[in-house]
């Protein structure tokens, strides 16, 4: 009897392990995310697929991509090649210094699994062919359960190759790393040209594609948020004509890829997309080449050619401009860039140059949106929302202006950035880099005329100040609706932060030795009030403040009366001290339509006697 009942255990048993189900296609057999981690094995990451079938299988076109425990997508990976019948396929990740080197891969890639718990998905064309989840995986990105908890010293790996019962608890288990290889030679992918990739039009016929190319490093930004680099067509360096395909491209590294050193030959694989307009590589491996590549060489341009369609073949080629114009530097302070426009002077507002004809003005305009190109830092930061990192190309002594000429000093990089050509520096710029490692050099013209008012004949000063939205008038607001007229009160909310507002502003302007004052942002009362009588109401007020306040340089400040009229059409709030009395404000010399002049040095229209004061415009 004991025979007998042995010889049925044993019996059940042998029937139990030829019940678990085999796999009928290829299957991943193991995953190790302790690659070069503290007391790991191995020095990479890897990821070993087993065909257990009885026939080789292609796997050319297939992708592995990696998840997060939480299910966050991470790199993703193009297979090519051959899983020999009853064999392996190794995929390597990023390798390290630490641990002992993989079997020679059959792909080596950049992914970078966890050690503890993460996913991998194989697809093929027809969609999900297999599925590892592990560790703290949630069920739900698993099949079945998740596997056990992974480390440094122990990959995920099936019980039994090839043994797939749909349920990732039960057929993996943790144990010390196994990779094994095709031990076959396998073919290596088409390397395309980076002109191949950038493609003669606006975006890369290979879009979401997996690519290939190989090329030298020329402008590198490890900081700052652009997370990447551009490279160059080894020996590349050629004017280009419209229709052209440009040898350089944008390439996408990330938060945790590696970057390589201005000048190195590189091999790059990763999918080909268009960010924003600028086609790029998202890097899934960056790997340095045994040979060097020739350098690139810049491309000398007196100005980057006009139009969308003559500057495409240079986008992420290596330039060296000629003379360029400051034309303007309203993000600066944001976004470390200035516009520039070719040649000796900065593009005016079209009606400062020509009559103001729709069709000419229209004209004009595109004509320098069409030049206008931006002088970027090489980062991506917004300077706002970092106070401690001095803005670059300024300084508290060294200003750059719209009239400004520059001269560039270092090659640059082609780019395009939020709807604008850039030329982008070959690392990224802040205040603190060195003036010699800027790409520009420039004359400061403030600098050249901080004592001009110390030679100029005369006692009559101009100033200009802007009051920053000087409202006296406060829009409607309950808890219930909101603000239901803020585009008309643009200013203070309440009583407490108009007197603080108006506090500074009375303390500053009386500091001002300056015999007329310009002022912009003053509240129209007219249009808030719809009382055109009530248009001065605000600038009254604000005159009043600052002749009741103690302290002040100079005589007593009065407004200019200008006609009601003025509030239908172009107006300029100025104030007057008493050294030149009020009575003159109403004599012709200070008669003139206001404008805002066309220069610094901009001389005063022909009905005017004396210069207008630089302001701008009332809201309307």
């Amino acid at each position: 009897m004991f025979r007998a009942r042995l010889l049925w255990l044993v019996l059940v048993s042998s029937l139990s392990i030829a019940l678990v189900p085999h796999a009928e296609a290829v299957v991943i057999n193991e995953v190790y995310g302790g690659g070069s981690n503290a007391q790991a094995p191995l020095n990479a990451d890897f990821v070993e697929l087993f065909n257990p079938t009885g026939q080789d299988v292609s796997i050319d076109g297939w992708e592995l991509e990696q998840f997060s425990a939480k299910g966050n997508s991470g790199t993703v990976v193009e297979l090519f090649g051959v899983v020999p019948a009853g064999g392996y396929y190794l995929i390597s990740g990023v390798s390290g210094e630490t641990g002992a080197d993989l079997p020679a891969p059959d792909r080596e890639t950049a992914f970078n699994f966890s050690a503890t718990s993460a996913v991998a998905v194989l697809r093929n064309a027809d969609g999900e062919v297999d599925r590892v989840a592990w560790g703290d995986t949630p069920p739900h990105l698993a099949e079945g359960a998740p596997g056990e908890k992974t480390t440094n010293q122990l990959s995920i790996q099936r019980v039994t190759d090839g043994a797939d019962t749909d349920n990732n608890a039960a057929d993996f288990r943790a144990g010390a790393p196994t990779p094994r290889n095709s031990g076959i030679a396998q073919a290596d992918p088409r390397v395309l040209t980076i002109a191949e990739i950038q493609g003669t039009g606006a975006t890369t016929p290979y879009e979401s594609a997996t690519v290939i190319t190989t090329g030298v490093a020329t402008a590198v930004y490890d900081e700052g948020g652009k997370r990447g680099f551009f490279m160059q067509t080894g020996g590349s360096g050629q004017p280009k004509q419209p229709g052209d395909a440009s040898d350089g491209i944008f390439v996408f590294v990330g938060k945790q890829g590696h970057y390589p050193a201005h000048g190195d030959s590189v091999r790059v694989e990763g999918t080909a997309k268009e960010f924003y307009g600028q086609t790029q590589i998202s890097a899934s491996s960056i790997s340095r080449l045994s040979d060097a590549l020739p350098a690139p060489t810049p491309i000398p341009l007196d100005a980057l050619p006009a139009g969308d369609a003559a500057r495409e073949p240079y986008e992420g080629m290596l330039v060296r401009p000629g003379a360029y114009t400051v034309t303007g530097n309203d993000n600066l302070s944001q976004y470390g860039t200035v516009g520039l426009a070719p040649g000796a002077e900065p593009h005016f507002w079209p009606t400062e140059k020509i009559r103001p004809d729709a069709h000419q003005v229209a004209r004009m305009s595109a004509q320098q949106a069409a030049e206008f190109v931006n002088l970027d830092d090489g980062r991506t930061r917004n300077y706002a929302k970092e106070p401690n990192m001095p803005l670059p190309y300024i300084s508290p002594t060294r200003s750059i202006r719209t009239f400004d000429t520059v001269a560039f000093q270092q090659d640059v990089v082609v780019g395009y950035n939020n709807g604008d050509w850039t030329f982008q520096p070959l690392r990224p710029i802040t205040g603190q880099t060195r003036a010699e490692d800027l790409p520009i050099t420039w004359d400061d013209s403030r600098a050249g005329i901080l004592d001009a008012p110390a030679k100029v004949r005369g006692d009559l000063s101009i100033g200009f100040f802007n009051v920053m939205n000087y409202f006296t008038h406060f829009p409607d607001i309950d808890p219930e609706h909101g603000c239901t007229n803020c585009h008309l009160f643009r200013g203070a909310h309440d009583a407490q932060a108009l007197a603080l507002q108006e506090a500074k502003l009375v303390n500053a302007i009386n500091q001002l030795d300056t015999a007329i004052l310009g002022l912009s942002e003053v509240e129209n009362t007219a249009r808030t009030t719809g009382d055109a009588a009530r248009r001065d109401e605000t600038l009254q007020h604000l005159v009043d403040a600052l002749n009741a306040a103690a302290g002040r340089i100079g005589g007593r400040w009065c407004r200019r009366q200008a006609s009601l009229a003025l509030a239908k059409t172009r107006s300029a709030w100025r104030l007057f001290t008493s050294r030149r009395r009020c009575a003159r404000l109403g004599s012709r010399a200070f008669s003139m339509t206001p404008r805002s002049p066309a220069s610094p040095a901009s001389r005063s229209p022909r009905s005017s006697r004396l210069p207008p004061a630089v302001t701008t415009l009332l809201r309307w």
